[in-house]
């Protein structure tokens, strides 16, 4: 008997968290190409270190890596820094798997 597992590809337009402080702005991290988002089941299984991310301002983006906490999971990315403005907080980005 095989078991269909849920499927969570559905999961491809996301903001970054809507926090500005003396790491973050926007969601965007101020010292390394990053964001971060809330740390719920869906988040956890819609991303993976083999995803690309395309944001509206500094383009296509891999994951370099996912770290998680209890409340959020921080993405961080290969090349340069995000724009907190214009990739960050309310806008969203893209998932392509």
């Amino acid at each position: 008997v095989m078991i269909k597992m849920p499927s969570f590809t559905g999961l491809v337009e996301l903001s970054p968290y809507n926090l500005t402080d003396s790491n973050w702005e926007n969601g965007i991290s101020r010292v390394r190409p990053g964001f971060f988002i809330p740390n719920t089941v869906q988040n956890r299984m819609g991303l993976s270190t083999n995803d690309t991310i395309e944001f509206p301002f500094s383009g296509m983006r891999a994951i370099a890596s996912i770290e998680y906490t209890d409340s959020y999971i921080n993405v961080y990315l290969d090349g340069g820094n995000l724009d907190p403005t214009r990739d960050g907080y309310p806008n969203k980005f893209t998932i392509k798997p």
